[in-house]
């Protein structure tokens, strides 16, 4: 399916498919083979660099009607922003590549510009058109450039940046911004970014596409996961200050006092049962709010949703979780929904949360729900796996490694320790931390933290595999061997 002249899978038109990069990114990991991880950096960069990416006010359009990634189909929705930017702070992570960073920033920026609601949640995305024409907000000519920033500056910024001619009846504006080839310097790349600037100012004031405010559950726990992940990879303390508004909006007007969830909440109303999606998006969403807050509260209300999932959504006869649940009454059939498309289906990430939680709290009954799911959609996993890789990433969470590092009020040795884990891809390892305020918490959470303690008056770390630990270590050193 791959395509290695422009990166991508399959022909035009082409969607970003981040199920599949961040299955190929952990799959690298165990193998190291490294025409995967060309794979993937030619993919990440060639939509970096393509239409399909807003050059100026950053985030990704829905999909590319061309091959190249040139030509996008305008529409932007919040959850491409969300699954790309923890694809692309994946690939920062695992690489090094700070391009990659840079379109994170710019893709996050743009959520909390253009998609916030004032009180913290994200609405779903903007329409294509504007004053009733596909794409014209975001239409460029030379001439326009040149008007907008000087010849000089106009001249020099498209060295750097291509325009590739659209076809928009009545249209002064005739091409998409592409980025080109053309290496950038530190002092160019300030230019650039002056010169942008200058270009998004001005096109703020043309007609800008409608936005659609409807705020979603699951697309908001998609939002969550990827704001805490951008803070726990980049120390970006403005996004985990927005995965935190989020995750309250969502829990203070869209889940119910009986623990339940609403799908919608529109201009004051919440409305309509969660789905599957609901329930275990939010749940990832809050299980990486945990993993960038260690804030036992994130920890406690994902496995409250994750238990009210298996209720209501978990079918006991042939395993796996309809989208819909027990309870709802107006519907001839209940369907289940595993394909992974823009982003994973519920069951994916059901199986994903119930591997995670069984490492956490050791309660075998999650990994149990996580297989007979896998069993039960196990022939078309064969069939055809790129259509359900986010279940196959999962999988491998299966065989996760648990750190729970244990410090007290000293933090003596806690930020080197947990560099070791945090500022290395490692993407089958959860990480659990114990200390003077968390700790009575966890006892009751993982019952098997009540007899961990710090060692040598440093904080200390237990690396666990399956069902045991090994010795306690203390020193950054001797956690690296363990885990590399």
């Amino acid at each position: 399916m791959f395509d290695w002249r422009y990166g991508g899978f399959g022909p035009a038109p082409k969607f970003p498919s981040p199920s599949i990069l961040i299955f190929l990114l952990n799959r690298w990991k165990m193998d190291k083979r490294p025409q995967t991880l060309t794979m993937i950096e030619n993919t990440l960069s060639s939509m970096a660099n393509g239409g399909i990416f807003d050059h100026l006010g950053g985030g990704f359009h829905r999909y590319s009607t061309d091959a190249s990634w040139n030509i996008p189909h305008f529409e932007k929705m919040l959850y491409d922003q969300a699954m790309l930017a923890i694809v692309y702070l994946m690939a920062y992570q695992a690489t090094g590549n700070v391009h990659y960073r840079a379109v994170v920033d710019s893709t996050i920026s743009y959520m909390g510009t253009v998609l916030r609601h004032p009180e913290g949640a994200f609405y779903c995305g903007e329409d294509a058109d504007s004053e009733g024409q596909e794409g014209l907000f975001y239409l460029w000519s030379r001439g326009q450039i040149e008007d907008s920033v000087g010849k000089e500056d106009s001249d020099f910024f498209l060295q750097f940046y291509d325009l590739i001619p659209i076809d928009v009846e009545g249209s002064e504006y005739g091409g998409v911004l592409r980025r080109n080839e053309y290496a950038i310097s530190d002092t160019s790349d300030a230019k650039l970014k002056e010169i942008r600037a200058r270009l998004l100012s001005l096109r703020s004031e043309r007609v800008r596409p409608s936005l659609d405010n409807k705020i979603l559950t699951d697309w908001n726990g998609l939002a969550i996961a990827a704001l805490s992940t951008a803070s726990r990879i980049c120390g970006d303390v403005s996004s985990l200050e927005k995965a935190k508004e989020t995750a309250s909006f969502i829990l203070s007007y869209m889940r119910r006092d009986d623990g339940r969830l609403y799908h919608r909440f529109h201009e004051g109303n919440s409305g309509i049962d969660g789905f599957l999606d609901d329930y275990a998006f939010l749940a990832w969403g809050l299980i990486e709010l945990y993993e960038a807050t260690f804030e036992t509260k994130y920890l406690e209300t994902a496995i409250e949703l994750v238990d009210v999932m298996v209720d209501v959504f978990y079918d006991a006869e042939q395993g796996g979780f309809f989208f819909s649940a027990s309870d709802v009454s107006d519907i001839p059939h209940r369907t289940k929904k595993v394909f992974d498309g823009p982003y994973p289906s519920g069951n994916s990430v059901a199986v994903y949360n119930l591997f995670w939680l069984f490492h956490i709290t050791g309660n075998v009954g999650y990994r149990e729900l996580a297989l007979t799911t896998l069993s039960g959609f196990g022939g078309m996993l064969k069939r055809s796996p790129p259509a359900y890789s986010y279940m196959l990433t999962g999988l491998m969470l299966g065989e996760a490694t648990l750190v729970v590092m244990v410090t007290d009020s000293e933090k003596i040795g806690l930020k080197e320790m947990m560099d070791v884990v945090r500022k290395n891809y490692l993407p089958k390892t959860i990480l659990l931390l114990k200390n003077t305020g968390s700790g009575s918490d966890l006892s009751r959470i993982a019952p098997y933290t009540l007899d961990m303690d710090i060692k040598e008056g440093r904080t200390t770390a237990y690396v666990c595999k399956g069902q045991s630990c090994t010795p306690p270590v203390n020193d950054p050193l001797e956690l690296k061997s363990l885990l590399f």
